[in-house]
């Protein structure tokens, strides 16, 4: 006798044709337009479709399990909807296996926090995950071919002497999560970049005040060096030739569809960052190691500031490494793997010939960046909350 398959091992709960389960899934959709607007999840969800099968382990509340396999409706970083064929008490604890894009399946423990009853034999269960996972591993592309679109994370100085231009960009942009900047020449541009770090330039080569070309090539000697995106007009004089220093050469009107490729090709997306949630260490329980805590959050923004200063001086490259390789053992140290993890990409990073490549080190370099900013801004709302407490025991006395 065949040893059965993982999914033969697991109980189908709603036994269901397809035809009906399109007909539920359509009335589901029907009754979330009803009450559109009082949704108050802090995760966007993304529809679950083509996924393979979806398995759920179950530990009931008097210890007892169960396998089954489920219907899944949608999902998010944060949990996900399915379907099962009966009742499950809240705070019941789960696994649910999922498979990626690429057929390999991973588990991720949560907890139903929702179970209600639809018809027949469906209930409609909400499990949150115990931490954010990377939705987009697990999400095919839609029916016309497109891919879903991720969150992008980044700050963006677009140089556009059209007013339309500029506005038109600003809301694309906007809803792609990137903070953009704009100004309509080229002096004001560099003046700016000597006051911010952005990530990226969208620089239109024709400006009133100076060759687009003069920008790039002063753009080019700072250290980092941006990533630059020239962009260029039809009837534009500039031609089609990538000039020195840029990164790729786009033709205006841009597609919202293809500034989001440009643009998701040099920055990092926003689920590779915890979805943007302060961070706390895995040590915060200690209550006599918090001060030491602290103290690093603290500091680190300096460290990583010393480090920036350092890159890309010549004869700095080691001293570079052995500060990075410095710092991710510290926050490995003080409780905060995933920060310890990134430097260590960093460190592997500089270290290879790959660090050669601009666009490599300035994600990598951004994703640390982003991950000690949620560290101080957890440390911020740990002192904003003592100082509302010593305020309100003073008003009591």
């Amino acid at each position: 006798m065949s040893r059965p398959s993982e999914e033969e091992q697991f109980l189908d709960t709603l036994r269901l044709p397809p035809v009906t389960v399109d007909k539920i899934l359509a009335k589901l959709k029907g009754r979330e337009k009803m009450h559109a607007g009082s949704d108050q999840r802090r995760h966007t969800r993304q529809a679950l479709k083509d996924c393979g099968s979806v398995l759920m382990r179950v530990t009931h509340p008097g210890g007892s399990t169960a396998q089954c396999m489920v219907l899944p409706r949608d999902i998010s970083a944060g949990g996900v909807s399915i379907l099962h064929g009966s009742f499950l008490h809240t705070g019941t604890r789960v696994f649910v296996g999922l498979k990626n894009v690429q057929g390999d399946r991973h588990w991720f423990g949560g907890v139903i926090v929702r179970c209600s009853y639809f018809e027949s034999r469906v209930h409609e269960l909400g499990v949150k995950f115990d931490a954010s996972i990377p939705i987009h591993d697990f999400l095919r592309a839609d029916a016309d071919g497109g891919s879903v679109r991720r969150e992008l994370v980044g700050k963006v100085l677009y140089v556009e002497p059209s007013v339309d231009f500029r506005e038109l960009l600003r809301f694309q942009c906007a809803r792609m999560g990137v903070n953009i900047t704009t100004t309509d020449s080229g002096g004001e541009a560099l003046e700016m970049m000597e006051e911010i770090d952005f990530d990226a330039v969208l620089l239109e080569l024709s400006l009133p005040d100076m060759p687009g070309e003069l920008v790039i090539k002063k753009l080019s000697k700072m250290k980092p060096k941006p990533t630059i995106l020239a962009l260029t007009s039809e009837d534009s004089d500039s031609g089609d030739a990538l000039p020195s220093g840029c990164e790729a050469l786009v033709q205006k009107p841009v597609q919202e569809g293809d500034l989001y490729q440009l643009l998701a090709t040099y920055l990092p997306t926003a689920d590779r960052i915890n979805s943007g949630e302060p961070m706390c260490s895995t040590f915060w329980s200690d209550s006599q190691l918090r001060p030491v805590i602290i103290a690093f959050v603290e500091r680190l923004a300096e460290s990583l500031n010393e480090v920036r200063s350092k890159l890309g001086e010549e004869g700095s490259a080691e001293e570079v490494i052995a500060d990075v390789v410095r710092i991710r053992n510290a926050a490995g140290g003080y409780g905060f793997p995933v920060m310890s993890e990134s430097l260590g990409k960093l460190s592997r990073l500089l270290q290879t010939e790959e660090g050669k490549d601009n666009q490599g080190l300035r994600s990598a370099w951004m994703e640390v960046e982003q991950l000690a900013r949620l560290s101080e801004q957890f440390i911020a709302g740990i002192k904003s909350a003592e100082e509302e407490d010593e305020l309100s025991g003073g008003l009591a006395a």
